[in-house]
């Protein structure tokens, strides 16, 4: 059972006649977890035989565990034109920044440091301006973002090394292959008390044969993801009866610092300890003599760590760069002269979308160290998209303060059903989805 408990405390200020408005967000959020019998366990409760008992339904009832406790910010920042300059300038400018937070919980975990993992949690900044003119008939909003998501969960195997090198060199004390190095040797080369602990570590120097390890399941590493990109929104009536909307979008997402606390061990103190020494480089660490510390440590740390690295950079799948739309609409009324009026009070529409081409794989190259591995630089891409939609709605006055509105709507007029494909595999061969093709809805709502 996981509780959220929330508290937000928000203040606006506006300067200089609202030329300038500023607004503050700060929040709190603190997760707890709960253990113990109920309907989120699958204990047996020999002592309920009714699955609806507001015992068993009420699941557990504590101890009540801590799993995350942030606090999150936001603010921006508005200024618009100053009163002064409004009446002498052909348009009105409006530039703005911000910054906000955001916190999912995510349950608890350490690091292999034995620190607690942070909330998953977003950060995005914005800043941009806006432009209206021509007596309110033009507007456009220019706005440029970069958006984060830290402390994704990642994995690769990495982290399980550690607790099985550590019985390994307390148990091969006596390997006579290890002559020469006693226990004060092995006791020299013992990581930070972070990684004993999260490596559940138990040793007796006296029996060094008998030393355990049992790792926390809950430990893990994290990766980032980073989006840069911009957005455009040019809005224009003509006339009051005619609206055209523009927006264009671009976005780029890539895997960021990833595995940032095992680099940090790597570089503080498995190079040093574990791979480069003299120890490390002579000493066994298996009963039969066949593979020293180093190249344990290098192969099932150093060198997958170095592998989780590679990824940073690399573009996330199944995203169009670019994606373009123009929409236009206009409102005939139930009087127009063009339109009988038995099509009531006539609204028709339509627009364009296009898409850029979308990542879907990536060829499989040899990479820094020599092995096979996904190329980021070699992408497979689907084709690019474009969609004409059409759109009819109209209304009609009904008896007793009644109205009916009726609709059409005509998705993918151009009826592009077809193979499309989504999934690349190294060697260039695809999956395919079928695409929808041509939707036409129609609805009718009446209006009490």
């Amino acid at each position: 059972l996981r509780k959220v408990e929330s508290e937000v405390l928000i203040g606006q200020h506006s300067l200089w006649d609202n030329t300038v408005v500023l607004t503050g967000t700060w929040r709190n959020d603190k997760a707890t977890e709960a253990t113990g019998v109920g309907r989120s366990t699958t204990k047996t409760r020999r002592d309920i035989r009714d699955t609806l008992d507001p015992v068993y339904l009420a699941g557990p009832q504590g101890p009540y565990k801590t799993t995350a406790d942030d606090d999150t910010t936001s603010y921006s920042i508005m200024v618009h034109t100053p009163a002064f300059l409004r009446d002498k300038l052909p348009f009105e400018l409006s530039a703005y920044t911000s910054e906000a937070d955001n916190f999912r919980p995510t349950g608890s975990n350490i690091t292999i440091f034995n620190d607690t993992v942070p909330a998953t949690a977003g950060t995005t900044e914005e800043k941009g301006f806006i432009v209206e003119g021509l007596d309110g008939k033009l507007s456009a909003r220019f706005n440029f973002y970069e958006s984060a998501v830290v402390n994704n969960r990642f994995e690769t195997g990495a982290l399980y090394q550690p607790a099985a090198i550590l019985t390994g060199l307390a148990h091969q004390v006596n390997n006579p292959a290890n002559a020469g190095y006693g226990v004060a040797d092995v006791q020299a080369v013992m990581p930070p008390a972070g990684i004993i602990g999260s490596s559940g570590f138990q040793v007796d120097w006296t029996d060094p044969e008998s030393a355990t390890s049992n790792r926390n399941s809950s430990d893990t590493g994290t990766q980032d993801f980073t989006a840069k990109g911009m957005e455009i929104e040019v809005a224009y009536n003509p006339i009051a009866e005619w609206t055209i909307l523009l927006t264009a979008g671009e976005q780029e997402t890539v895997a960021d610092n990833t595995y940032p606390e095992m680099r940090r061990f790597v570089d503080e103190f498995v190079l040093d300890k574990w791979v480069n020494s003299s120890f490390a480089q002579n000493y066994y660490i298996d009963s039969g003599a066949t593979q020293t510390l180093a190249e344990k440590a290098q192969t099932g740390i150093v060198e997958a760590v170095q592998r989780a690295a590679l990824q940073d950079g690399s573009p996330a799948k199944e995203q169009a760069r670019w994606r373009y739309a123009l929409n236009t609409a206009y409102q005939f009324g139930g009087e127009s002269d063009i339109i009988p009026s038995w099509l009531g009070d006539l609204t028709i529409g339509g627009g364009y979308r296009w898409i850029d081409r979308t990542g879907i794989g990536f060829r499989v190259d040899t990479n820094e160290l020599g092995d096979l591995a996904l190329d980021v630089n070699q992408p497979f891409k689907a084709a690019k998209k474009d969609y004409v939609d059409l759109f009819a709605r109209t209304s009609y006055n009904l008896p007793n303060d009644l109205s009916l509105d009726l609709q059409l709507n005509i998705k993918d007029l151009f009826n592009n059903d077809g193979l499309v494909p989504f999934v690349a595999n190294p060697d260039g061969s695809m999956f395919y989805r079928i695409e929808e093709g041509r939707l036409i809805t129609a609805s009718a709502t009446i209006n009490f």
